[in-house]
């Protein structure tokens, strides 16, 4: 019947935009800094996790970013982060999944510039967070601005131990039949 179809595909037509809609609802609570909550109540059933943000970042490179932006001062901001982070894996974000775009900018002291960059085309969140990692050594080793950077610093490590707990949880064993040695 004609109008089955028609009422069928206006039907699609708007559970397609209900989703395209929750899916852009989602990158903005990420880039807002919006609480872990929140996210959970976005609808994203068939969301694309492969999916990247507008300047070619991962959902998890684009979160690392956003966070260290925030200037996570205390403990609990960083715990909050690292929970968000860890349910983006768990809904099906990859931690090996390889950005698009150019670089990220950081500036700590506006006082003392430059700002550091770090490249973030063709890098995993494993890579880009060890990436920023080294820049940021390298920052407070040079510039001796330690005290404005160690929670950012601590943040990343936090970071690469997740990302390496999570690997080892879905990696198979391949420790074999134990044998001794007399």
């Amino acid at each position: 019947h004609p109008q089955g179809l028609f009422w069928r595909r206006g039907f699609l037509q708007m559970a397609q935009m209900a989703q395209t809609a929750q899916a852009e609802l989602f990158w903005i609570f990420l880039d807002d800094f919006y609480p872990l909550e929140a996210l959970k109540e976005l609808n994203l059933t068939g969301f694309d996790w492969s999916s990247r943000h507008e300047n070619g970042q991962t959902v998890l490179a684009r979160h690392i970013c956003n966070t260290l932006m925030q200037h996570p001062s205390k403990y609990e901001d960083i715990e909050n982060c690292l929970k968000t982070m860890e349910w983006l894996i768990h809904s099906g974000a990859n931690i090996e999944q390889k950005c698009f775009g150019a670089e990220s900018r950081f500036s700590w002291l506006w006082w003392k510039p430059p700002p550091f960059c770090v490249q973030y085309g063709g890098l995993s969140a494993i890579s880009y967070a060890r990436a920023l990692q080294k820049k940021m050594r390298k920052k407070l080793w040079v510039d001796e601005v330690e005290e404005n950077m160690s929670d950012e610093e601590f943040f990343l490590t936090r970071v690469l131990e997740l990302f390496a707990a999570v690997s080892a949880d879905s990696s198979p064993s391949v420790a074999g039949p134990r044998v001794s040695i007399h």
